[in-house]
């Protein structure tokens, strides 16, 4: 990627976070419109029943997921007013740096119907609080984040959601830099210890559906791979599954500021241990 490539992506998204426009009636009609093309919207957890009932039923299927990465709470009330206005229901996997600014909203959702989950990232949080610096260190560190992953899956059904039934793997900054995914360290044995039936990324999800529509994208773009719902919805692919976050929905200046300096502490602070682990 050339420097004009970079200037031109770090300009559209300071566009985006700071002067963009509302999304939400672009997120609304596309949710009336599958629902009027007779599609269900419904949670993961909801799905991943559906798919294993002998008594499948033959409606078409639009499932919607929000990872919540940032604390942008009036975004994601958004998401759910629409979804509640049009019969829709979701999944919000919250991470734990954003579930307690939406405490009431979690609250909100379980008493709607709506599915609540973990957005985990114990591999992540390893790598930058010991400064490791590659693949291989990460995975070295396999049995300290299953028991960090183990401790709080507890925790967040304790505080958040007695009745947790899946996860979904949070991409971080240290990821894309270290080359790993933070599911990849955690084993289907672990997932049952800790009473999960699934990892939202894995097959039981993303592998029975027809298509995976993402809004991770980079700026300007708005789908990732330029196919988004609206392309789905027209070409009726069933099961569809869907990933927005609030970020790319709302323009919340106060919550993106936050998570922008958030990162900005997060990289200075890896740099910092990154130097005193080296050799």
């Amino acid at each position: 990627m050339t420097i004009a490539d970079v200037a031109f992506t770090v300009a559209h998204r300071l566009r985006d976070n700071y002067i963009g426009r509302d999304r939400g009636a672009e997120y609304s009609v596309l949710l009336r419109s599958a629902r009027d093309a007779g599609y269900d919207l419904i949670p993961l957890a909801e799905f991943y029943a559906r798919e294993r009932s002998p008594d499948r039923a033959v409606q078409k299927l639009l499932v919607l997921r929000h990872d919540v990465d940032i604390r942008d709470v009036a975004g994601n009330e958004r998401f759910r007013s629409i979804e509640r206005a049009i019969g829709a229901r979701s999944t919000f996997y919250f991470r734990r740096s954003t579930a307690a600014a939406h405490r009431r909203l979690i609250g909100d959702l379980l008493r709607d119907g709506f599915e609540v989950g973990y957005h985990f990232e114990e591999a992540a949080v390893l790598a930058k609080q010991q400064g490791l610096g590659c693949r291989s260190q990460v995975f070295g560190q396999r049995p300290a984040i299953e028991e960090l992953f183990r401790r709080n899956c507890a925790k967040f059904r304790r505080r958040w959601n007695p009745d947790l039934v899946s996860v979904a793997s949070h991409g971080d900054w240290i990821n894309r830099r270290l080359g790993f995914e933070n599911h990849e360290p955690l084993s289907p044995g672990l997932l049952a210890e800790c009473g999960l039936l699934f990892e939202a990324y894995g097959d039981d999800i993303v592998g029975r559906a027809d298509v995976y529509v993402s809004d991770v994208a980079r700026s300007p773009a708005r789908w990732a791979g330029d196919y988004g719902l609206a392309e789905a919805l027209r070409e009726a692919r069933d099961p569809i599954c869907v990933l927005t976050h609030e970020r790319n929905w709302f323009t919340n200046r106060r919550a993106n500021a936050e998570a922008d300096l958030d990162r900005l502490a997060d990289g200075f602070r890896y740099r910092l241990r990154r130097g005193r682990a080296a050799p």
